[in-house]
């Protein structure tokens, strides 16, 4: 799937757990430096693991969304 990563130019914003046992700790970075994008962003969740959605900083990855959003449509 690495070699498919340059067609994305969407913008990526990418979720971490610190706590997070099923993801390589490198994937976001991977993800991140793959794509085409104009605008990534990544965040650590310190207190989540895998399943962040449905983890204690659920309003914090809410948050970050929304920012990220507004930032990407002000942009345009």
């Amino acid at each position: 799937m690495r070699q498919r990563l340059p067609l994305i130019k969407q913008p990526v914003i990418v979720f971490q757990g610190r706590k997070d046992t099923t993801v390589d700790a490198t994937a976001g970075n991977i993800i991140l430096q793959g794509v085409n994008s104009t605008y990534t962003e990544h965040h650590w969740m310190e207190r989540s693991s895998h399943a962040i959605t449905i983890d204690c900083e659920l309003d914090t990855v809410a948050d970050l969304t929304v920012r990220f959003m507004e930032k990407v449509l002000q942009s345009q």
